[in-house]
């Protein structure tokens, strides 16, 4: 069974679950992690193999996955034990805040409406991985997901003056003027439309 996105089951990860990257694994295990409140560590780590455990020595939770290279998959090989020294509640300052599942998240909201504001992307991080996250942090994300997928303000300006030239070249009475004055690091600036 192949979980390519963000919507499977977060709070469990089952023998023979199979993900197409080993960054899709990354993340299943980051949100089961984020879920069940729990720490680990990674014991082994190469292009084949992942293996986790919790930081805890007493602690017999365990997770090994490995890439079957027959068919490109990575699989979970197995999940020994419990968690039994989980937190009730992951905070702000919490070893691995998730910042892939964080992205992804914001993605998600930001794709379907760029004006969300930040709190309602706040809270639904928090209803849905029951994780406090900063306002930076949830800022910083959608910053980073709007020039993803709109480009930054540079490249927009940039092509501010090829646009008003196609519009007015196919919009026969479309007239515009375009004033620049400078700006403190040596470029020009637009100062009125």
């Amino acid at each position: 069974m192949l979980h390519d996105n963000f919507e499977h089951d977060v709070g469990t990860l089952t023998q023979g679950m199979g993900f197409q990257t080993k960054e899709q694994i990354l993340d299943a295990l980051n949100r089961y992690r984020i879920t069940n409140h729990c720490t680990y560590k990674t014991t082994h780590l190469n292009t084949t193999r992942l293996m986790m455990q919790c930081v805890q020595q007493v602690c017999p939770w365990k997770c090994q996955t490995i890439l079957r290279t027959r068919n490109q998959v990575w699989e979970i090989k197995k999940v020994e034990g419990v968690d039994t020294c989980a937190t009730q509640l992951i905070t702000q300052d919490h070893k691995h805040p998730g910042s892939r599942i964080i992205l992804q998240h914001v993605r998600q909201m930001v794709e379907s409406n760029p004006s969300t504001p930040i709190a309602t992307i706040i809270s639904s991080i928090h209803t849905s991985i029951e994780y406090n996250t900063s306002y930076r942090k949830v800022w910083l994300a959608k910053k980073q997901v709007i020039e993803d997928v709109y480009k930054n303000w540079e490249q927009s300006y940039n092509r501010l003056s090829c646009l008003l030239q196609a519009m007015q070249t196919y919009l026969s009475r479309f007239v515009y003027e375009l004033k620049t004055n400078p700006i403190t690091n040596g470029e020009e600036g637009l100062q009125n439309q």
